[in-house]
């Protein structure tokens, strides 16, 4: 038995808040598991501006919540052929951002939160789009991504890790492990920790704007 892969044209989603006309500031956000992109990019409203841009696309997996209807979420990638949907969502948000065509002048950041983490630091590595910045909360780098590659992608681009203090699914030996990682790599980063759990907190927004 052979299992192959072929090309198709599909027509991917996203959620946007703010006009594309005149930003200064484009904000990538990406979602965790089991969330959609018109949900998730609601927590992203306190930062919004007249001259700020939030876009936040859409993992092509979606599924049931609970049996065979009710709530959907979506994700980006699954163990099953991991590595062909690495490839597929990365092109995606590459024609996204080319789809959006941002003038270069327009400050681009890049969050990926749990899940959208790992697929943030896989399209800030491996893609063709270029980020300002990188932000990645509750959640942490693949195992599997070359360390040296994303040290050679971060120059110049300030990184910014965040966390609550009482999130159920990053525990202190998780932190701990990353910290050592970018430290034993000498990568600059900041870490922001807040009183709350896996979640989008207003507060710790406000203060990843201070960092980048």
């Amino acid at each position: 038995m052979e299992v192959n892969h072929f090309p198709i044209s599909i027509a991917a989603r996203y959620a946007q808040l703010g006009s594309l006309e005149n930003p200064k500031e484009n904000w990538y956000v990406l979602h965790g598991y089991k969330q959609l992109a018109p949900h998730f990019i609601n927590k992203f409203k306190s930062i919004q501006t007249e001259y700020r841009s939030i876009i936040a696309p859409e993992g092509l997996n979606r599924f049931y919540l609970e049996g065979y209807s009710g709530r959907v979420g979506a994700s980006w990638m699954t163990k099953e052929d991991r590595s062909v949907d690495i490839v597929n969502y990365c092109a995606m948000l590459d024609q996204l951002n080319e789809h959006l065509n941002y003038s270069p002048e327009v400050k681009q950041v890049l969050l990926g939160f749990s899940q959208g983490a790992a697929t943030a630091v896989r399209w800030f590595c491996l893609g063709k789009s270029k980020f300002d910045a990188l932000v990645l909360w509750a959640g942490s780098f693949p195992k599997d991504m070359d360390i040296g590659l994303l040290k050679s992608s971060l120059q110049s681009v300030p990184l910014v890790l965040v966390v609550g203090k009482q999130d159920e699914f990053i525990k202190s030996e998780h932190i701990n492990n990353v910290k050592n990682l970018l430290d034993g790599a000498e990568i600059s980063y900041a870490l922001i920790e807040f009183e709350g759990n896996h979640n989008i907190d207003e507060l710790a927004l406000d203060r990843v704007l201070e960092q980048i």
